[in-house]
């Protein structure tokens, strides 16, 4: 690759990594690349080997390689035109019309709880694959915290659901402070299985 684009490739991985909300050393954990070969991207130095361009599609699949070689059409995959319809419909169909709030924050809470979920997923699995784990510690570590995720997330909707003043079931089945401490402990766990440790 000539000099000019080069600058234009290191570029569009800087806007890449800015898009992502990441840090480079997080970007390299999760492309396998080393932090010498993409500081040399990002400087302008050299261009990605079609090896490189791989990892990087490889890791981010909705990432478009024509953008990223080009800088021509879209960064990212959008959702198809299909199923964004079918998205609204439903939402439309199950939710807006019933104009139920509390069904309209479930659904909001739901739509939040999937990307955080989501996101904690990604992240485990970029600090295994650093780690170079073999698929039995993997699926152990992934078991571990979808179990811990859940847990979360029940505790966190009967939080919510629960008034400010509770019934008298409620208090002697499951105190709101013994449940805010349960929710306390979820999360050092949850945090401690993405570092790969085992939570309490």
């Amino acid at each position: 690759m000539s000099k000019n684009i080069n600058d234009e490739v290191a570029k569009r991985i800087k806007i890449l990594i800015q898009h992502l909300g990441i840090t480079t050393a997080e970007f390299c954990r999760k492309t396998g690349l080393s932090r010498q070969t993409v500081d040399k991207f990002k400087a302008g130095i050299h261009g990605p080997s079609v090896e490189s361009l791989d990892k990087i599609i490889k890791s981010y699949p909705e990432l478009r390689l024509n953008w990223l070689v080009s800088g021509e059409g879209m960064m990212v995959e959008r959702i198809t035109d299909d199923e964004e319809d079918f998205l609204i419909k439903m939402y439309e169909m199950e939710v807006k019309s019933k104009k139920d709030p509390r069904l309209t924050m479930s659904f909001v809470s739901a739509v939040q709880w999937f990307a955080q979920e989501h996101k904690e997923l990604e992240q485990l699995d970029t600090n295994i694959k650093f780690l170079s784990y073999n698929e039995g510690e993997h699926s152990e570590f992934r078991a571990s915290l979808l179990l811990y995720q859940l847990q979360r997330r029940f505790i966190s909707e009967v939080l919510r659901r629960t008034p400010e003043s509770p019934s008298s079931l409620l208090d002697s089945v499951a105190p709101i402070d013994k449940l805010n401490d349960r929710l306390e402990t979820l999360k050092k766990d949850i945090n401690e299985v993405i570092n790969l440790k085992k939570g309490g």
